[in-house]
């Protein structure tokens, strides 16, 4: 009897450590997979943040060089100050919105030279301001021509007086009245005021062959005789010594543009040479239009 029990006893300890040895089999077959399928997964999750890595980079490089591209042209173009440009929201009236749009272009125009410090086209571009301002001033004053609204025929008058009173002048002030029988008015450029007519073809024609001429009439229409008031006069001959400085050549040597200011007079050099010109031509450019908008307004609406 106790040889059979030991014998059980002896197989039941055979038969634990055959499954527990087993059981630590299992275990480490277990633990090896868990640790081999770790060690994947690692690898798979590094590969993964690497690539992100990789992909934030070409993204980072997109966007720097997309930057470096377009940035420089927006700040060139940002970088001119605001007061470089002249304020025209003042110009509401529909009726010269494309003068307007002729007049925002200048202005930037005349902004970008200045911001370049380069006067000659500065002056180009505020002569084209000027043009455009006398040619809507000049179609509005005919228009409104009348009996009652002869302050333009007045003030080409005086003007013409003192053209006239030149010695060796080599251009004549086209003359715009004249005196004609009824029954040979069949021209539509012709308009009768009082006894004689207004000849519109002449007064284009001294718009586009003289600017000067076509400025000192606006002038003595807000102010005749207005070379007697100070600030006017002065406005005035800035306005003529910008016109001058249009035509400098100023690639050449110091001596030859010294040259050219000494042959457009003291005043223009003077013009030239202050460290406040464009400012001060910018500042009698807008004084222009503002008047000439004014004037137009006030006669198109009486």
């Amino acid at each position: 009897m106790d040889e059979e029990l030991k014998q059980e006893v002896q197989d039941l300890k055979s038969s634990i450590s055959l499954l527990s040895n087993e059981i630590n089999h299992q275990f480490t077959r277990l633990n090896d997979n868990f640790s081999s399928n770790i060690n994947q997964l690692s690898e798979q999750i590094y590969k993964l943040a690497e690539t992100q890595a990789l992909t934030n980079k070409s993204i980072d490089n997109i966007t720097v060089n997309t930057y470096k591209e377009n940035f420089p042209k927006a700040q060139k173009q940002s970088k001119i100050p605001d007061e470089y440009y002249i304020d025209y929201s003042y110009i509401t009236d529909a009726n010269y919105s494309s003068w307007l749009d002729n007049l925002k272009k200048y202005s930037k125009d005349m902004a970008e030279c200045r911001d370049k410090n380069q006067i000659t086209p500065f002056c180009q571009s505020a002569r084209n301001t000027l043009e455009s301002a006398i040619e809507v001033l000049f179609d509005e004053e005919y228009k409104c021509i009348n009996e009652n609204n002869k302050a333009f025929l007045e003030a080409y008058n005086r003007v013409k007086s003192s053209y006239d009173k030149r010695k060796n002048a080599d251009w004549d002030l086209p003359q715009i009245c004249v005196n004609l029988p009824t029954s040979a008015i069949k021209s539509e450029n012709l308009k009768k005021v009082d006894s004689i007519y207004v000849d519109r073809k002449n007064i284009e024609k001294i718009r586009k062959q003289s600017l000067p001429a076509s400025v000192q009439i606006f002038f003595e229409i807000i102010k005749p005789n207005y070379m007697e008031t100070q600030h006017l006069k002065e406005t005035f001959l800035t306005i003529m010594n910008m016109n001058k400085l249009r035509n400098l050549k100023t690639h050449g040597s110091k001596s030859d543009l010294d040259s050219q200011l000494n042959q457009l007079g003291h005043y223009a050099k003077q013009l030239y040479d202050s460290s406040e010109n464009f400012e001060t031509i910018q500042k009698v450019i807008s004084w222009f239009v503002r008047e000439i908008y004014k004037r137009v307004c006030k006669i198109s609406n009486n």
